[in-house]
């Protein structure tokens, strides 16, 4: 080892170069002995220069799997932090939070923030607003990456999580950790006389406890029977949940308004920090807190509920449409859960047509649609439908069929189209059964409604397969009403009538349209035969040029079954027409 001189002789930068040295050479206990035998005004005017070279060489030696290492590269930090001035190794901690890839590194840091806040008393509030606001910077694109890399991957029952999945829970723990530190603090000095929380501190902490549990939204929370290791992520939502119950009086009431700040801490606050008073946290945030309270049924001795379950559910609706419009799987099965959950308190008839008014109503079922269409998740699809399904049955029927009649002059796709359709010959059903509401569904007002359905079926012309969910729900529908109305008192002759006559020209459309596709199928169908047998077909000419033509011949012999289904439906709803038809004329 080539020799040095004393640290007594050395300037700063000297000192810091033979620290690096030392790291360099990962020779990590003689960098520990050589700061400690240093000048301490030395180490304390100059410490926080030494934060960005342990910090890399701790990075790397996780990265290296290295746990011994790893773990005197801690210990130097340590000494690091313990020997320099707080405030200049605090802000250098901070400002090289980016280097920092693992959950380890991170522990580790806020392990050594939390001992320099004491040191900080004189501007704790700012220094702690400058630490929490730097931890959330750092941690939200990790956030935004596992949102992105897992996608839908909140599959049915999959336990598989990515080591970036973990290594965010893992850091999100570290954040509980250090809060549970940071009430230890308080606790210990209310206990000793030495002094309290002010109410802006706690508004403080409960604002980024809040923000930091809106980042566990992307991570699977779901408790995982007979797996090892437990499941930190909910570990790490759960503890923050437990933070927040703490400081928060009322948990419902923050998750519907996202103001994590008491009313008299405002001013407070504001004159300690010289900032205006925060806004509301995300709605992802709010949302995240909800579903742990009601679907999780997590600090409910913390929430005694005063709020009717309308207010509840009318104050949540962004929340819900944020959850089940994100991009991420287990962010969308959050919120399909928690919609479910909140529609479930709701009566039926809970809306009239008046609170149509509120477009976000509207808007949540175009978002369950949505999830009950284009999920990859078959729970969530089947939670979003039978939801859908039961907010429906929320509205009165006035307002229900007006909900059937915008939705259907919006909605394009023909799944979520039929299934509206399906509904209403439900309510119909339903509405003749126990003899009210008929005239919401029948009548003029379905005559109404047939006009709304045979005019989306004619602006472009048909494509039987595509619209065949919506085609088979509206013939289903016409044989309905058609089967039915004999059978009932024949009032509005000529609204029935004008519907038969509706139902008839829409039934000769499908028929077209049907015949049409079969033959232009059957021909693809012998092309493909033909290729089969090695005849010299081209296929950019099929349907399907990417598929093989064993691929492709199951595909068309798919497509020629559904149109022999919507014609057995097709034949049904023209009998049932015509028969409608002789029986309105005697």
């Amino acid at each position: 080892m080539e020799e040095y001189k004393t640290v007594e002789e050395m300037d700063c930068h000297a000192l810091v170069a033979q620290v690096v040295e030392l790291l360099n050479s990962q020779r990590y206990s003689e960098a520990i002995s050589f700061i400690l035998e240093a000048p301490s005004d030395t180490i304390l005017a100059y410490g926080w220069d030494l934060v960005l070279p342990v910090l890399s060489a701790m990075q790397n030696e996780v990265d290296a799997k290295s746990d011994e290492n790893a773990s005197h590269c801690k210990d130097l930090l340590e000494v690091v932090t313990s020997c320099g001035k707080p405030k200049e190794v605090l802000i250098s901690l901070l400002e090289h939070l980016q280097l920092i890839k693992s959950s380890v590194v991170f522990g580790a840091v806020l392990q050594c923030i939390q001992k320099l806040l004491p040191n900080l008393s004189r501007n704790r509030l700012v220094f702690l607003d400058l630490i929490l606001e730097s931890l959330h910077s750092h941690l939200k694109p990790l956030s935004a990456s596992v949102a992105k890399s897992c996608g839908d991957q909140a599959a049915d029952g999959s336990s598989t999580e990515s080591q970036e999945s973990r290594n965010l829970g893992d850091c999100l723990n570290a954040v509980a950790e250090f809060f549970s530190d940071i009430t230890l603090d308080h606790r210990l000095q209310e206990e000793s006389g030495t002094g309290k929380c002010t109410l802006a501190e706690n508004d403080l902490i409960l604002r980024y406890l809040l923000l930091f549990l809106g980042d566990t939204a992307v991570l699977d929370l779901r408790i995982r029977a007979n797996v090892s290791p437990p499941n930190v992520a909910r570990l790490s939502a759960q503890r923050l949940l437990s933070h927040i119950s703490k400081r928060s009086a009322d948990l419902i009431k923050l998750s519907l308004s996202g103001i994590a700040t008491q009313n008299e801490g405002k001013a407070s606050r504001t004159e300690d920090t010289g900032k205006d008073p925060p806004e509301p946290v995300s709605p992802i945030c709010c949302a995240v807190l909800a579903w742990l309270i009601f679907v999780e049924n997590l600090e409910q001795d913390s929430v005694p509920c005063v709020y009717t379950n309308r207010y509840i559910f009318e104050h949540s609706l962004q929340s819900m449409m944020v959850l089940l419009s994100h991009n991420s799987g287990h962010v969308v099965s959050k919120g399909v859960a928690l919609c479910a959950n909140l529609v479930s308190r709701l009566s039926l008839g809970e809306f009239c047509y008046m609170d149509l008014d509120n477009t976000n109503l509207i808007a949540l079922l175009r978002c369950l649609g949505k999830v009950m269409i284009y999920s990859s998740s078959s729970v969530a699809r089947r939670t979003a439908l039978s939801t859908l399904v039961d907010y429906i049955k929320c509205f009165k029927h006035e307002a229900r069929y007006i909900l059937y009649c915008r939705m259907l002059q919006v909605e394009k796709h023909a799944g979520f189209r039929g299934l509206l359709i399906d509904c209403y010959r439900q309510d119909m059903h339903a509405a003749l059964k126990a003899s009210i509401h008929v005239d919401t569904f029948w009548g003029t007002n379905f005559l109404e409604f047939v006009k709304i359905l045979s005019n989306f079926s004619s602006q472009d012309q048909m494509n039987i397969l595509d619209d065949s969910d919506c085609v088979l729900a509206v013939l289903n529908l016409i044989q309905y009403f058609a089967s039915v109305l004999p059978y009932h008192s024949q009032q509005c002759k000529e609204a029935n009538q004008s519907i038969c006559e509706i139902a008839r020209k829409y039934a000769e459309q499908v028929k077209e349209s049907v015949d049409q596709t079969r033959a232009h199928y059957k021909v693809e169908l012998e092309h493909n035969k033909e290729k089969v047998r090695g005849c010299d077909v081209q296929s950019k000419d099929s349907l399907f040029p990417c598929l093989p033509p064993e691929q492709e011949a199951e595909v068309l012999k798919t497509a020629l079954t559904r149109l022999d289904l919507v014609e057995s439906v097709l034949v049904l709803a023209l009998d049932s027409v015509s028969h409608c038809s002789k029986k309105s004329i005697q």
